[in-house]
């Protein structure tokens, strides 16, 4: 047996390292060769700290070798959100001038901001961790900053860029899209033309696909969460309800928008990525007739009946092969559901388009511009009709449905971004 080293604890807990001769004497001599692979003995040595880890100016959770360097773990409460989010490195919010509010989360604020260094204008989600953890989703914040963090190179994801944490709040910086949501310019323009609707079916569909092959499942497609760029291509932003799921697997969390919700999800059965084709043919119905196949319920299992009830019938606003297509699309049984890119390529309904050049951005919609149409009496029933029809669903968090959130001038003016 080794020599051991025994350590004196008093009747007030407290551990007092062995003398400096003692440690000598017992610890056994290390080879020369070794080098720093047992520097770790050296923290017997140094007096144990009890100061504040904010007096220390560089992390070193990034070296987990050197955790000796540290005077106590990292706290629960930032240990939760590793390695997605990390602790105050490289960026910070200070880097970050806010220039205005661009609109509400499911748990806090996003906020137009501009990096004062490169002067480049992005978003910036803010989260309190203790709505986060009031809502229990810290894996869903973690998932959405890894999903766009990962997949946001995709030239129809948006894309995620910074993501870190202080005590308090969850960080996440993002692309800055100007022009607005599909559905705000879906509202000016309701019934869309079909030429118009083809062009974003197939944008859509190539980022579900790659969504899909990557292993996510995205779980709240819908005309919100599809942002427009400069040149009015889409863009799939809003990843709190996206899962990591590979292909093939099953998941049965009941959340997602009601109105696009399919029917497996609703019965709380196991569903797969095909439950995001569903929501692709009531998107497309919707932007081609002007209104909802269903309306909304008021909780999953009133809106499960009213689909129950539901049989898609061709309806005289879409041409055939649009109905065609969304009959496919919207059908109860998974199984029998298009859910495949392949396939959907095939459909008339594309017909005039290359898939091809619908990747390479070559079709461009001709659409009322957003920041146009802003001073316009339409905008106000914009907002309200957003406010109704846009709220999440998540069978745990019902009871948290109606919470209003404090006012965002206070959160501004927590933030303390210093110039």
């Amino acid at each position: 047996m080794g020599n051991k080293v025994s350590f004196n604890v008093s009747s007030r807990h407290s551990v007092q390292a062995p003398s400096r001769t003692q440690s000598q004497a017992s610890l056994p001599r290390r080879p020369a060769s070794c080098g720093s692979l047992y520097s770790s003995t050296d923290s017997l040595h140094r007096k144990w700290l009890r100061a504040s880890r904010r007096r220390r100016k560089h992390s070193t959770l990034t070296n987990e070798y050197r955790l000796a360097r540290t005077s106590w773990p990292v706290p629960q409460l930032e240990a939760l959100f590793l390695p997605e989010y990390g602790i105050k490195q490289g960026v910070t919010e200070r880097d970050f001038d806010v220039i205005g509010i661009i609109a509400r989360g499911a748990f806090g604020e996003v906020l137009k901001v501009e990096k004062r260094d490169s002067k480049k204008v992005y978003a910036m989600k803010l989260m309190p961790k203790s709505e986060v953890m009031r809502y229990n989703a810290v894996q869903q914040v973690k998932d959405e900053a890894s999903i766009q963090t990962l997949l946001g190179h995709h030239p129809f994801v948006v894309q995620v860029y910074y993501c870190w944490q202080t005590r308090k709040d969850l960080f996440l910086v993002a692309d800055y899209i100007p022009h607005g949501d599909l559905f705000t310019i879906w509202t000016l323009e309701a019934p869309m033309q079909e030429p118009v609707v083809q062009i974003f079916a197939a944008e859509i569909s190539l980022g579900l696909d790659f969504l899909h092959s990557a292993g996510v499942i995205y779980r709240d497609l819908k005309m919100e969460n599809i942002l427009l760029d400069n040149k009015r291509h889409v863009r799939l932003g809003d990843f709190g309800l996206s899962k990591w799921l590979t292909l093939g697997s099953f998941t049965r969390t009941i959340c997602g928008t009601m109105q696009y919700m399919a029917p497996e999800i609703l019965k709380g059965q196991p569903y797969t990525h095909a439950c995001d084709w569903y929501s692709f043919g009531v998107l497309i119905y919707t932007l081609l007739s002007g209104r909802y196949p269903i309306e909304a319920a008021p909780d999953h299992t009133a809106m499960a009946e009213r689909v129950a009830g539901f049989y898609f019938n061709p309806v005289r606003e879409l041409s055939s092969p649009a109905n065609c297509l969304v009959s496919k699309l919207m059908q109860k049984d998974p199984k029998q559901r298009l859910q495949t890119l392949e396939v959907l390529e095939e459909e008339l309904f594309f017909q005039e388009l290359s898939f091809e050049d619908v990747l390479a951005r070559r079709y461009a919609p001709n659409l009322i511009d957003k920041n146009e149409a802003e001073d316009s009496p339409a905008m106000t029933r914009i907002a309200a009709e957003k406010k109704r029809h846009s709220k999440k669903y998540q069978m745990d968090d019902l009871m948290f449905h109606d919470f209003d959130w404090s006012d965002v001038n206070e959160l501004i003016d927590g933030l303390a971004f210093s110039k």
